[in-house]
């Protein structure tokens, strides 16, 4: 192989190499804007659930995060990690249990939230 040849094939490497870290920086830069928003959407979300009560933002806020404490473990650890924005999926995985567990974990998990609020607030 000549050296034009060699320089012909590096150059080939490079553009791809080149466009293939864009799109990956892109789509990271996406996925962090993903996660963000739901983090966002998830918060407002029980803010807007407790939000039916004439409190304060702060006073709500510090109540919920109190009536988190009254879960379970396993609950409670699913629910903190949907607060923080993890999808279902990466919460299965990361506890090592299925994803239905993990979608019906937090599904009884926000039902005993609203129970508690409606019996204690």
């Amino acid at each position: 192989m000549s050296n034009k040849d060699r320089a012909s094939l590096l150059s080939g490497i490079n553009k791809k190499v080149g466009a293939y870290l864009k799109v990956m920086v892109k789509n990271r830069c996406l996925d962090k804007l993903r996660t963000e928003n739901n983090r966002n959407s998830i918060h407002n979300g029980i803010i807007s659930l407790f939000n039916r009560y004439s409190f304060n933002d702060a006073m709500v806020e510090s109540d919920y995060l109190e009536l988190i404490e009254f879960l379970p473990e396993q609950q409670r650890k699913v629910f903190e990690m949907h607060l923080d924005g993890f999808d279902n999926e990466s919460i299965a995985e990361k506890l090592g249990v299925s994803y239905n567990t993990v979608r019906n974990t937090l599904s009884t998990s926000k039902k005993k939230l609203r129970i508690l609020w409606n019996k204690l607030m």
